[in-house]
Order: C-alpha cells, then sequence, then structure tokens
C-alpha cells in the first residue's frame, strides 16, 4: 500500500511539474520556475517548463532568442511589448509538432545571417498561426513548411529575405491561408509553393519583390488563390512554371497589377484564371489569361 501510494504521489508531482503559463523578462533568469514572479530569460527554457498547450507571455520589452518548439504552445507578446528573437546562424523558430497548435503572436525575429526567421514541418496534424510577426534579413525565408499540414499568417509583414513564404514539396498536403500581410522586397520571391501545396492569400501587398507570388510543380499539383491584393514594382505579379507531369493553378480576382514588367507568366502545364475584376496597368507586359470565371 505504502509503495502505491508513494508512486501515486510521484506521478501527480509530475503531472504539476509543468505550468500552464509560464512568462520571460529582460530582468528574468533561466534558472528561476518561469512563474510571473521568478520570470525566465528565455524563450527555450519557458518552452521547457510550460505544459503541452499552455503559453509563453512576454512581459516586458527584450531579446528573447531562439528557440525549438516540439509540443502544442503559444508565445505571445502584447501589444507595445517588443520581443525580439536575433537570429546569426541557423533557424529562429523552429516548430516541429507531429500534432497540436503553435501560435506565434507578436514577435519580432532578425536575420543577422540566419537562414529561416520559421521553419515549420507538421506531420499532418500540427496547425501553425502566425500574427503580428515581422521577420526580415533572412538568407532564406520568413516562413520555410515543408512537411503535411496546416498554417495560417495574418497581419504580418516579412521584408527583405530571399523568400517571404516558401512551401516545399510535401509528401501529401500542406494548406495555408496568408491576409493582411505585407510581402516586401523579397530578393527571390514574395511567396513561392512546391507540389502538393495550397494557399489562399487575401487582402495583403506584394511590394519590390524580384518575383511577386509563382507556383512551381513537377510531378503533382499545386494552387495558389488571390483576392484583393496589390502586386507592384516586381519582375512578375503572378508566376507559373509546370514541369514534367505537375499542374499549376493560379485563382486571382478583386487584385491591382502595377508597374510590373509581366503581370502574368506561365511556363508549361498549367492555368491562370481570372474571375475578371482585376486591374492592370503600367505593366511591360499584362500577360495572358487562360479563363476568365463569370461572377456568381
Amino acid at each position: 500500500m505504502r509503495i502505491r501510494l508513494i508512486i501515486l504521489f510521484a506521478v501527480l508531482c509530475s503531472a504539476n511539474a509543468f505550468a500552464q503559463r509560464t512568462f520571460v523578462a529582460s530582468t528574468g533568469l533561466d534558472t528561476n520556475p518561469c512563474s510571473r514572479t521568478a520570470p525566465c530569460r528565455s524563450f527555450s527554457a519557458a518552452i521547457t517548463a510550460v505544459a503541452p498547450g499552455g503559453e509563453v507571455i512576454v512581459l516586458d520589452s527584450a531579446g528573447y532568442g531562439p528557440a525549438s518548439i516540439t509540443k502544442s504552445v503559444s508565445l505571445i507578446a502584447p501589444s507595445g511589448v517588443y520581443a525580439g528573437v536575433t537570429v546569426p546562424s541557423g533557424v529562429g523558430l523552429t516548430v516541429n509538432v507531429p500534432s497540436g497548435v503553435i501560435n506565434l503572436r507578436g514577435l519580432n525575429v532578425n536575420g543577422t545571417g540566419g537562414a529561416d526567421a520559421i521553419d515549420f514541418s507538421g506531420g499532418g496534424g500540427a496547425e501553425l498561426h502566425v500574427e503580428n510577426l515581422v521577420a526580415s534579413g533572412f538568407t532564406g525565408s520568413a516562413l520555410y513548411a515543408h512537411d503535411d499540414g496546416r498554417f495560417t499568417v495574418r497581419d504580418c509583414e516579412f521584408r527583405n529575405n530571399q523568400f517571404g513564404i516558401f512551401l516545399g514539396a510535401v509528401p501529401s498536403s500542406l494548406e495555408g491561408s496568408v491576409d493582411h500581410t505585407r510581402l516586401d522586397q523579397n530578393t527571390t520571391a514574395g511567396t513561392e509553393q512546391h507540389d502538393n501545396t495550397k494557399m489562399t492569400v487575401r487582402d495583403s501587398v506584394f511590394f519590390n519583390n524580384n518575383d511577386s507570388a509563382r507556383v512551381f510543380t513537377d510531378t503533382t499539383s499545386a494552387e495558389l488563390s488571390v483576392d484583393n491584393c496589390i502586386f507592384s514594382a516586381a519582375s512578375k505579379g503572378l508566376r507559373i512554371q509546370a514541369l514534367g507531369q505537375g499542374t499549376a493553378i493560379i485563382r486571382f480576382g478583386h487584385s491591382t497589377f502595377v508597374n510590373l514588367i509581366d503581370g502574368l507568366t506561365r511556363v508549361g502545364t498549367g492555368s491562370m484564371t481570372s474571375f475578371g475584376n482585376n486591374a492592370f496597368g503600367g505593366n511591360n507586359a499584362d500577360g495572358t489569361i487562360d479563363l476568365t470565371i463569370p461572377l456568381k
């Protein structure tokens, strides 16, 4: 009986070892329990101490370092608080969670030689939600997603990277939604996606990227849907390159294409489908629409 009680006590202690909320502060220490009154100094320590599904909350303005996320968690910086992640090499926030929900809100991720701001591999059951986040200065991508899963990007700014959002070819399916986001001055493309990916972008601005948004396929298919977006000051607005057996589809409506070398570009098997309510002006070439769908 005594042994059973000891075992039960140990299990209960283990279950209560992780807090539902942990905290980070500029004056914190990673040897602290990450509580409100004794916060930690880094995201990494606070993530380790928080329960699955819990929240890591930023108390004041500071830099809190790169971190690896392997469980459901929310990293939250309240409005008016600067929560920086400086990335001299590698990845700022690695999200490798087979299932669950990850929320990143109000962060500033700065590349000073780093490859990617966020590296997301979901494994099919994970959801990543990125809100009010600024990512700049990366040799790779602000968001690099390369496994099955789902993501949303809202009210963000991705600038001065090689790619704003890069969706690599995935085993089965990767789906994403982007809205109210700026993709500025990314040297290769604002967004790029490959086989087995679907993405919707709405109410967003693509400015002074090399290519604004492009879809590449090789063996299967990829789809991009665009609504109420602005594409300007770029080499290309929307670009399809479907090689081999791949099929690419871009559907777009309520969008403006201005001051581009090529508004629409298509190579190989693919379709530029318009809803017939877009505006083109000041481009070297507007490009060709393959299909216009009547509004209903």
